[in-house]
């Protein structure tokens, strides 16, 4: 694939070094010809008033290495589509902390808002370049895409981002591609309950520590972990996520605290995650005096093939704008994969971007709009030099693993119910035996609560063979 590929480096704490990457593939174009290709510094205090100042700045700061010079001429000369990565070496946090993202060329504009130049960060890994991610097919072939949603920002308004999710549920319906959301919140029942109609199609369970969120991992094997809270890098990188029942006055320990490190170390390195979403504050911000590359980039890696993320603290409301455009070309994307593996990832946040623009043009042009406010500018694109492909794979269920873990936990109620209530395992209906083969007929959940009650389909398990007082004892072993 055609690209271009800056490498950036931080030859000394607190600078940024530039020069052309081996990877640039520009086809028909010798790259190898004989300019000098030496690192060149741009500096960190280039940033102007004015976005299109500061990507114009940026832009003469790179013509300013020859290689690179002569690869962006040749790449912006032509109309196919021919993304820019910058590649951030480790510990290259003084070049992560660039707006790369507003480069402006004086014919293009601006290249992350262009049909053909996005400005997609990158680094180099060791190790397997092509990745596959697995696409789950349902019983009917539709692709189904799984996504974890962690919405716990203190304060905010999450009303807007499960609004984000319902609309791309709808829309993935008339795509023929079925949108799976399970949310971790924060919320009390009574507000998922009052805001949420039981049709809603998103499954709720309250977030009252760091394993809920390994757990449901384990258990949904999601293909995107989406969080919506708080992004800090006042004492390290984190992110801070709101328990449920959170109190008014702030509270450490009141509040779940992700590293990058928490992340990698509760990811597993399998085939089914291809994206974290971090629709938070910062967590694309480099440290710009030291080595420190920003969360986002620290977790880009063979287990996190794609990461989206903020470089500057974001309004609430921009952060909603930015999920309401980011799965409709997500859910393009893999209803087009179903057929072709191949998958065009870097232009992912392109929608996003042009809805910033407009959401903050007031009487302005979209041209001008974007020229004076960068809003859409702060959402950062994170992909690996090669982005995963994608296998479609059958699966009769799309969360298989949570289906079989919440069978499990029936039996072991049922068990325990049978040692108390040892007449109830005794004559009647077999099903009721701890130590009988049948899965019980009733559908048990691993959420306390859910906003629709059960799941429309718990009629699948039928009620043959139960009495009255076996389907209230289930269902109060369920509640339990």
């Amino acid at each position: 694939m055609d690209r271009v590929v800056i490498r950036v480096q931080s030859i000394t704490p607190g600078t940024c070094w530039v020069s052309l990457d081996d990877d640039t593939y520009i086809e028909g174009v010798d790259l190898d010809q004989g300019d000098d290709n030496r690192p060149i510094e741009v500096p960190l205090s280039i940033a102007a008033s004015l976005p299109r100042d500061t990507g114009s700045a940026l832009m003469s700061a790179l013509c300013g290495q020859p290689k690179v010079a002569y690869a962006l001429q040749q790449a912006l000369g032509r109309t196919s589509a021919i993304p820019v990565f910058v590649r951030v070496d480790a510990g290259g946090g003084a070049g992560d902390s660039l707006p790369w993202e507003l480069l402006f060329h004086a014919e293009r504009a601006f290249l992350s808002l262009s049909d053909h130049y996005p400005v997609v960060r990158s680094k180099v890994v060791w190790g397997k370049r092509e990745l596959t991610r697995e696409l789950v097919l349902s019983r009917a072939s539709r692709p189904e895409v799984r996504v974890l949603a962690v919405l716990a920002a203190y304060g905010a308004d999450w009303e807007a981002e499960l609004t984000a999710f319902e609309a791309a549920i709808a829309y993935g319906r008339e795509k023929n591609c079925d949108l799976r959301v399970c949310v971790l919140h924060s919320a009390t029942p009574a507000q998922i309950k009052a805001a949420r109609a039981p049709t809603s199609g998103i499954e709720f369970i309250p977030l009252t520590d760091a394993t809920d969120i390994w757990t449901q991992l384990e258990l949904r094997r999601p293909n995107i972990l989406h969080f919506f809270c708080h992004g800090s890098v006042r004492n390290g990188q984190r992110l801070e996520c709101a328990k449920v029942l959170y109190s008014e006055v702030p509270d450490p320990a009141n509040q779940v605290h992700l590293s990058p490190e928490d992340l990698l170390e509760n990811l597993a390195r399998d085939q089914h995650l291809w994206m974290v979403v971090l629709n938070a504050c910062r967590t694309a911000e480099g440290d710009s005096s030291g080595y420190q590359n920003s969360f986002a980039l620290r977790i880009l890696g063979q287990k996190v093939p794609l990461v989206i993320a903020n470089r500057v603290p974001v309004q609430d409301s921009d952060a909603s704008v930015m999920t309401r455009s980011l799965y409709p070309p997500v859910l393009r994307k893999v209803s087009a994969a179903a057929n072709d593996r191949i998958v065009d990832w870097a232009n992912t946040l392109l929608p996003a971007r042009r809805a910033l623009v407009n959401r903050h043009r007031g009487d302005l042009t979209g041209s001008d709009s974007a020229a004076q406010k960068d809003a859409w500018s702060r959402p950062v694109f994170y992909s690996l030099p090669s982005a995963p492909t994608l296998q479609p794979v059958m699966e009769a269920e799309p969360f298989e693993a949570a289906r079989r873990e919440t069978r499990e936990l029936a039996m072991e109620q049922l068990e325990s119910a049978a040692e108390r209530f040892p007449e109830r395992s005794t004559g009647g209906s077999s099903h009721n035996s701890p130590t009988s083969a049948s899965e019980p007929k009733v559908k048990y959940r691993t959420a306390p609560y859910n906003a629709g009650g059960y799941d429309a389909d718990a009629a699948e398990h039928g009620r043959e063979g139960r009495s009255d007082d076996d389907e209230a004892e289930a269902t109060g072993l369920a509640m339990a």
